[in-house]
């Protein structure tokens, strides 16, 4: 978003973001060393990108 925004010389604003499907997550976090490591590893326990996950229950 920050870079999208910065193309068009926004420098302070609010970003409107949306998508479609069921299953949708945005979110924006504050950039520190290891940070985006850190929410990919979470988030693959959650949901793995490769593996046996499913939005239908068993």
């Amino acid at each position: 978003m920050h870079h999208a925004a910065a193309e068009r010389g926004a420098r302070i604003g609010i970003n409107k973001v949306s998508g479609a499907g069921s299953a949708l997550c945005i979110t924006a976090i504050e950039f520190a060393p290891g940070a985006v490591q850190e929410l990919r590893e979470a988030l693959d326990r959650i949901a793995p990108v490769h593996g046996g996950y499913s939005l239908t229950p068993l």
